[in-house]
């Protein structure tokens, strides 16, 4: 497999998932102040009823369409407004904050426009750490106002400057003292730009009451060793702010109020303005957030996407590698502000599941939109057959996503011959079992296009009379039930990342075979190995043409496809993804390829051999890895030309983590024409089980395995096989492959 696809995967998680440091936000409104202020205040600089013609900008048409995705709700802001009223303040609170994956907020609470504002401490409901942005103008108005008053209330007409400076430095030694305390901020900036009068009349300014009178000379010159922060990307001159921060050691940008306040283009310009010419440690995230959650949200959410195109775009341009992309999007969401501002936070790694969980919920909506009415919620269970309940969306919407679908625990355990559960293998006729949908798996099906279709974690779903019953707690590990094959396959690769430092791709060939008939089989041409007279049957170009735009449609990227080396036999061959994306996306192909083929009038078979005299069918894994933080890998000089991590990944199942050797060279020949002694000259000694019988009972007395997948699983499914074995020895080949047929 090639690094890219790593590598661009790679970018993408780190982008989804990294926490962010919100550098330069606002206070959120107390529950009575929300009550108030319209929602879309965060939106827009616009007042009165100039908020009335800002709903008609493209920026609030699209923040508008995000938070109806998000509370699942017409994509109206009066609909929006509607699901608010029904939430309390904290709960809107944390319901927006959960998704954006902000560890820590930085505070400017001087922005009190509004009143009623909630006090830093109070936003550590929903952080991890909460820290203060000191405004110096608010600082100095208040010490004004008040010596104003003592002024007014005597005879003087002058204001003491004396007396205003020193309770000014004052308040800065107190503010510069405090733990909560992380920057200063001034809005003057706004006002004057940066060319700023440094050089002060003290008699001058108590006259002017703050004018300044001498030559203007540059701030960030006069003051080489204070930090700068040009906040809001300088907006519209961020190209601008970008050469300032280029140039003096001591500037970094801040790209807070482009998200949410301009069009996803505008958003998108600003990053690469900036990252033409600015440091990439010297750009800091924010959000700018401010009075309601939802600004946070909406914030957070587009600072993803945006960083992810606009980065993403620079390595296919040739300006960064993915490496050095990676780099850059760390930096930018956390480590820049981390460093500056001395918060010595430690990364908390966002749960890959709420991410999920948002975008499956927002995936509903759209559904529903493109007239999805049912939804299809499926498992595969031992003898490979792909099983599924249909729900109408409203009622999977509404009910199913949180509290599952009941099902038998036998539907887990049935041969493919019929519904009839073998004995001895850990499931009876008794009992149920959850099926709680992942919604990361959910999918329109447009060969279909009423239906969706949900893959499913199984958990436990005790009654009296289970001996676990009251017995267990509601933690991820009791909730599991034992026969699930997506959490056991999760929890392997979780454990590999985990304990061994490696990740995997997963690539699939998938042949299959094509009938017009049956019993006996049929196929649709009599064609050869990529031979093109294949493709001359107009109905196998056809259906072959549906099912790989179908695939498409539902997010399967396919490499290639072509006739295979039999009669009706094709193949298709997907891109590589990560392991239980992968199992998820072979289940959607055959699915497809079933489909789409019965609706040509056709019969689409993965059975290995429907005609006996000819080359049977098979499905070819793909398997990869990659170590994690590791740019290069180690060469020795072994005669493989591969890493000790590569050799002992080949020498056996688990044998990375028992730090197995590879003993043999490569080998060249057929294994099955060597004689005696060349088998033994080439360490070719064992074979693999030559017969099912053969292979369960090596799988049953393999306690490593045991031990990986689980006593559970392991003798179900040997149980469920050697029950298919022992009712096929009753019955004859063409018997038996009708069976096959049916199902397969």
């Amino acid at each position: 497999m090639t690094n890219d696809v790593y590598d661009r995967e790679a970018l993408f998680r780190i982008v989804s998932t990294f926490p962010l440091i919100d550098s330069h936000c606002h206070n959120l409104l107390t529950s009575d102040a929300s009550l108030i202020y319209p929602l879309e205040v965060c939106f827009s600089e616009a007042h009165s009823n100039a908020l009335k013609d800002a709903l008609q900008t493209s920026v609030l048409k699209r923040w508008v369409r995000h938070l109806a995705e998000f509370y699942n709700c017409p994509p109206t802001l009066d609909s929006i407004k509607q699901v608010r009223d029904l939430m309390s303040h904290i709960d809107i609170c944390k319901t927006c904050f959960k998704p954006t994956g902000i560890q820590s907020l930085l505070l400017d609470d001087g922005l009190d426009a509004l009143g009623g504002l909630m006090d830093v401490q109070s936003h550590l409901e929903l952080v991890d750490i909460a820290r203060r942005i000191v405004r110096i103008e608010s600082i100095a108005e208040k010490i004004l106002y008040d010596l104003a008053t003592s002024v007014a209330c005597t005879d003087q007409k002058v204001l003491n400057f004396s007396a205003f400076e020193e309770q000014l430095k004052k308040q800065f030694e107190t503010y510069a003292k405090s733990e909560s305390v992380v920057a200063f901020k001034s809005i003057a900036a706004f006002e004057s730009g940066l060319n700023i009068n440094c050089a002060l009349n003290p008699e001058a300014v108590a006259i002017a009451l703050g004018n300044f009178i001498s030559d203007f000379e540059p701030l960030i010159e006069k003051y080489p060793n204070a930090k700068f922060v040009i906040l809001h990307a300088a907006y519209p001159y961020t190209r601008q702010a970008g050469y300032l921060a280029s140039v003096y050691s001591n500037v970094y940008v801040d790209i807070g109020l482009v998200f949410p306040l301009i069009s996803a283009s505008g958003q998108q310009a600003s990053l690469r303005e900036l990252l033409e010419i600015c440091p990439s440690n010297k750009i800091l995230f924010s959000t700018d957030g401010h009075y309601h959650p939802e600004s946070y949200y909406v914030a957070a959410i587009q600072g993803r996407e945006t960083l992810s195109k606009v980065l993403l775009e620079s390595v296919e341009n040739g300006e960064f590698s993915y490496e050095e992309a990676i780099k850059v999007a760390k930096q930018i969401m956390f480590e820049n502000s981390n460093s500056l501002y001395k918060l010595n936070l430690i990364p908390k790694q966002i749960d890959n599941e709420e991410y999920k969980d948002v975008s499956g919920k927002q995936r509903i909506v759209k559904l529903k939109k493109m007239g999805v009415k049912f939804v299809r919620i499926g498992f595969m269970e031992c003898s490979n057959q792909y099983r599924f309940h249909i729900v109408p969306i409203d009622r999977f919407q509404n009910y199913i996503i949180n509290s599952g679908l009941t099902n038998m625990r036998a539907n887990t355990a049935f041969p493919y011959y019929g519904d009839v559960l073998p004995e001895n293998i850990g499931v009876n006729e008794t009992g149920e079992l959850l099926l709680k949908p992942d919604l990361s798996t959910l999918i329109h099906l447009p060969y279909n296009p009423k239906h969706a279709n949900v893959q499913v974690f199984f958990e436990n779903k005790l009654t009296p009379a289970d001996p676990q019953f009251g017995k267990i707690d509601n933690s991820p590990n009791s909730l599991v039930f034992p026969l699930c094959p997506r959490t056991c396959f999760k929890n392997i690769i979780e454990s590999a990342c985990k304990d061994l430092g490696i990740t995997f791709l997963i690539g699939t060939e998938f042949e299959f075979v094509l009938l017009k008939g049956t019993m006996p089989p049929v196929p649709v041409d009599d064609t050869v190995y990529v031979e093109a007279s294949s493709f001359h049957v107009s109905n196998s170009v056809e259906i072959l043409d549906r099912i790989v735009e179908f695939l498409q449609l539902q997010g399967i990227e396919i490499e290639q496809f072509h006739s295979d080396g039999a009669p009706g036999k094709f193949k298709i061959v997907t891109t590589p993804k990560s392991p239980l994306i992968a199992a998820d996306k072979v289940i959607v192909t055959r699915q497809t390829i079933y489909d789409v083929a019965a609706q040509a009038g056709v019969k689409a078979t993965f059975v290995p051999k429907p005609f006996k005299e000819q080359v049977g069918t098979g499905a070819y894994v793909h398997l990869s890895f990659k170590e994690i933080n590791k740019s290069q890998k180690i060469v020795d000089n072994h005669p493989s030309r591969l890493s000790p991590y590569e050799r002992s990944f080949i020498a056996g199942v688990d044998g990375i983590k028992k730090g197995m050797q590879l003993t043999t060279n490569p080998m060249l020949d057929i294994p099955a024409s060597l004689s005696n002694e060349e088998s033994i000259e080439k360490s070719v000694t064992e074979r693999m089980p030559a017969s099912l019988p053969d292979a369960l009972k090596a799988l049953k007395e393999d306690k490593k395995l045991i031990d990986v997948l689980g006593e559970p699983i392991i003798r179900c499914y040997t149980g469920v096989k050697e029950d298919e074995h022992k009712y096929c020895k009753s019955l004859g080949y063409e018997e038996q492959l009708k069976i096959l047929l049916m199902r397969y």
